[in-house]
């Protein structure tokens, strides 16, 4: 398929974080497909397939006689994504969609489907304390939280997050952390990526809304509204 039949196959399995049965059927072709086309290497090949492994809704799962050969394909696809993402050389946008299509594929939701958020910068959250909508607005070395109105009006001045410490940590496939931070970060260093591992560090560290003051944890709050969605 030309790049334009490969998006409309895309969108008839997956669209807009819904994943279609007919993926179950499919996926293994296009995996072979795309191994002998040579896109195995494409940001926007995984991308498609880690809206498939954590979709935004709930959808049903594979039947019987298709399950077996969709679980395997699937597999596959997170051991080359894995593959993939630590090589360097990429640059920050197609390692950043990379990164959160191998995070989908190996079921780590909350990095899975916000980490392109650091690219769009479409974050978005609500105060655990005083339920203030907050943006957290990324910036070139940081991210800052900004209150708004339904609008997207600034009602406050920007709030610069915390960031985490990185760990002091080395990129071993058959001994992946456990933890999302950990698990992103290392391989961060493997890829040479050091704007995505500064993003990250923000990220995930300690943000203080604006509005009231109180303190939280950024993407573990982001992944609390995205849960109750």
């Amino acid at each position: 398929p030309t790049p334009k039949d490969w998006a409309e196959v895309m969108a008839h399995i997956g669209h807009q974080g819904t994943c279609y049965s007919s993926a179950y059927g499919a996926v293994p072709h296009l995996l072979e497909l795309a191994r002998i086309q040579s896109k195995l290497d494409d940001p926007w090949f995984y991308a498609n397939l880690g809206n498939i492994a954590e979709p935004a809704e709930t959808i049903e799962p594979a039947p019987q006689d298709l399950k077996t050969e969709f679980e395997a394909a699937m597999a596959e696809a997170a051991t080359r994504a894995l593959d993939a993402v630590v090589r360097q050389g990429r640059s920050v946008q197609d390692f950043v969609y990379l990164l959160e299509s191998a995070a989908a594929l190996y079921h780590r939701r909350g990095p899975g489907i916000r980490l392109s958020g650091l690219i769009e910068n479409n974050l978005e959250t609500y105060c655990p304390s005083c339920d203030s909508y907050l943006c957290p607005r990324v910036e070139e070395n940081r991210i800052d939280v900004i209150a708004e109105d339904e609008r997207c009006r600034p009602l406050s001045a920007p709030s610069q997050v915390l960031a985490r410490t990185i760990p002091d940590i080395t990129w071993d496939p058959r001994n992946q952390p456990e933890d999302d931070f950990s698990w992103l970060c290392a391989i961060c260093l493997r890829a040479g990526q050091s704007k995505a591992l500064t993003w990250i560090s923000y990220l995930y560290g300690k943000a203080r809304c604006p509005t009231c003051n109180a303190t939280f944890e950024l993407m573990s709050q982001i992944e609390n509204e995205a849960a109750m969605e």
